[in-house]
């Protein structure tokens, strides 16, 4: 059974009870008055047979039974009758009609338990608590549809009851928040109490509050950061509007004023350090321009100025870097160290790709020192020139040497060492011919050597053709390796093959 059956029991029960008692009452008080009756009926008639006393007695008792009995029927007919006035209700609208009751009588309590409310208007929540009990006393009787038109009663009531309490104390509020704008401080502080009076817990009034506290200061304040401003004094202006602000954090002025104040203090803090970086640039003085530089970046952000001069401070950087590159490069390259020449170019054109200073010198540093490298294996290995391919190789190495030979003492000194080894290696060779001193013998590209039994001549190492020619006589070439390590190279050349 739900809580709503339970009450309507307790209700009946209690109905009965009070019925029954008054029955009893009325039972006794009749009983009274019918003995009365009897004893002065005996009295008038005590000449009266004493079995006729008796019948009036009987009589008497029968009668109160009968009206305590009819008492109690009639009431269990009332009650039976209430109940079943309406025998076609439907569950659904019975369930429907508990739920409005059990909702309205929870939006009550809800009401009752905002004390702010309560302490406003109690005699209006008193009336609708007995409006609520009126309600239940429809449903017990189950007149449902009085029921709901009570119900929604009540629950207009109670809303128009909170509409009308939260208009009371914000109007009253609105009224206070323009008095302070309008300066009537008075006025302003006595409406917010009165605000806060109908309702302790309105923020906004909590707010307000505080703010008339102090008013009095901040317009002392407010004052003096006006003059500070007409005295162009950013820095005692801000300062003042921070102590406005510490103490009325909402002073619309206050906080504009100070958002101006802030960004012009940004602005001269930004200029004032990009002026400095500026003026270090112009004196040279890089490391200052770039702390100058980042002081301005700290107080106004990356800006368009600062891109600029950023550019400008690398440019000028890059061309110091680029001039001492250059210094180094000549240097090396007049020590002939030109290992070291290779080094510092290869660093700077990774840093500076088309420094064109880097480049060259980079492409001579690498010619030299492969030359440098490859004469000194053939000075260090000079019996291997005695090979005529090795010989050949070291000539061709000299004549890329001399090519750069004027950029570097110590290359020059190697070409001038090997052509001195290969000058040796190329000192003639003695050459004995012999024939049949009929054949005409001359060396290829050489010159003539004649007619003879036996010849000695000398010729420089290499490979040489030896031709021979006789009249009637098919004529022969042959090939002469000639090299000091053979030295003296004899050939023989006949023409003995008849045509």
């Amino acid at each position: 059974m739900s809580n709503i059956d339970d009450s309507i029991s307790e209700i009946k029960a209690a109905r009965r009870k009070l019925i029954t008692k008054v029955a009893k009452v009325a039972l006794v008080s009749l009983l009274i008055i019918a003995f009365a009756a009897l004893l002065y009926f005996l009295i008038l008639t005590f000449s009266s047979s004493f079995n006729r006393d008796s019948a009036v007695v009987d009589n008497a008792v029968e009668l109160s039974e009968g009206i305590e009995h009819s008492s109690a029927e009639a009431n269990e007919n009332g009650e039976n009758q209430a109940l079943t006035a309406n025998p076609a209700i439907n569950p659904a609208e019975r369930a429907a009609i508990q739920q409005q009751l059990s909702e309205t009588r929870q939006r009550l309590q809800q009401a009752r338990q905002n004390q702010a409310l309560e302490a406003w208007r109690p005699e209006q929540l008193t009336r609708l608590d007995n409006a609520l009990e009126s309600a239940y006393t429809l449903y017990t009787a189950a007149d449902y549809s009085a029921t709901r038109n009570a119900l929604l009663n009540i629950d207009t009531q109670l809303q128009q009851l909170n509409t009308d309490f939260e208009t009371a104390y914000t109007s009253v509020y609105q009224q206070a928040l323009a008095a302070f704008s309008a300066g009537e401080i008075s006025r302003a502080r006595l409406l917010d109490r009165e605000a806060l009076r109908i309702n302790p817990r309105f923020t906004p009034a909590l707010n307000l509050q505080p703010r008339l506290d102090v008013y009095e200061e901040v317009q002392a304040l407010w004052l003096q950061s006006n003059a500070a401003r007409a005295e162009n004094n950013l820095e005692r202006e801000s300062e003042l509007l921070t102590a406005l602000l510490a103490l009325d954090s909402a002073h619309a002025q206050g906080y504009e004023r100070a958002q101006v104040v802030q960004f012009e203090l940004i602005e001269r803090a930004f200029l004032e350090a990009l002026n400095t970086a500026v003026l270090a640039l112009d004196n040279g003085d890089l490391d200052a321009a770039t702390a100058a530089l980042s002081e301005a970046v700290e107080a106004g952000g990356e800006r368009v100025e600062v891109a600029d001069l950023r550019a400008r401070i690398a440019s000028e950087r890059a061309e110091r870097e680029l001039a001492q590159i250059e210094q180094q490069l000549a240097l090396f390259q007049e020590l002939d160290e030109w290992p070291t020449v290779a080094m510092v170019a290869s660093n700077a054109l990774q840093k500076y790709p088309a420094h064109t200073a880097s480049d060259q010198a980079l492409t001579q540093a690498t010619a030299i020192t492969q030359s440098q490298a490859q004469l000194q294996r053939y000075i260090e290995r000079p019996q291997r020139l005695s090979d005529l391919a090795v010989l050949r190789n070291a000539e061709e190495a000299i004549a890329n040497a001399v090519r750069y030979q004027s950029l570097s003492a110590k290359l020059a000194a190697a070409v001038t060492e090997l052509n001195e080894q290969i000058e040796v290696a190329n000192e003639p060779v003695p050459i004995i011919l012999s024939s049949d001193n009929r054949t005409f013998v001359r060396v290829l590209g050489e010159g003539n050597v004649g007619i003879h039994s036996e010849y000695t001549f000398s010729l420089k190492p290499g490979t040489y053709q030896f031709e021979g020619r006789r009249e009637g006589y098919r004529s022969k070439i042959i090939t002469v390796v000639v090299e000091q390590a053979a030295a003296p190279i004899r050939v023989t050349l006949i023409c003995d093959e008849r045509v």
